[in-house]
């Protein structure tokens, strides 16, 4: 890991993102680190982040210059817009990192529910087709 990367350490349902800010020090959003109120951006010791997990560089394809990315992180630290579908922790490093607002997290659990959705909605018509209830 170096300054600049977009670094994350496994939590128990999720991936928790940041980035690294050099000095043992990682930029991130705390999101609901702290309890059932959202957090802000906040620079922590990159042993607070990890939590005892495991820390994983994310590779980006294009990336900008480390000094621009830690401008960009260092002009959001504070910042309380926390919304874990649309500004999360993921969303924060891959944009800090790649100029682009993503999260990959979310992607897929909306896929999901969207293909639990589709998949409901085709037992009840089923249902309604044979005139009984849907059955697996």
């Amino acid at each position: 890991m170096a300054r600049g990367d977009h670094i994350t350490a496994s939590r128990w349902l999720y991936t928790h993102h940041g980035v690294d800010l050099g000095d043992g020090l990682v930029a991130h959003y705390s999101g609901l680190a702290h309890g059932l109120r959202a957090g802000p951006v906040e620079v922590v010791q990159m042993e607070d982040f990890r939590r005892g997990a495991k820390l994983r560089t994310v590779r980006h394809r294009r990336r900008l210059p480390v000094d621009e990315t830690v401008g960009r992180v260092s002009g959001r630290i504070g910042e309380d817009q926390y919304h874990v579908i649309f500004n999360n922790c993921e969303h924060f490093a891959h944009w800090a990192v790649t100029g682009e607002r993503r999260s990959l997290q979310v992607s897929r659990a909306l896929a999901a529910a969207a293909l639990v959705a589709v998949a409901a909605t085709g037992l009840g018509v089923r249902a309604r087709l044979t005139g009984g209830e849907a059955s697996a």
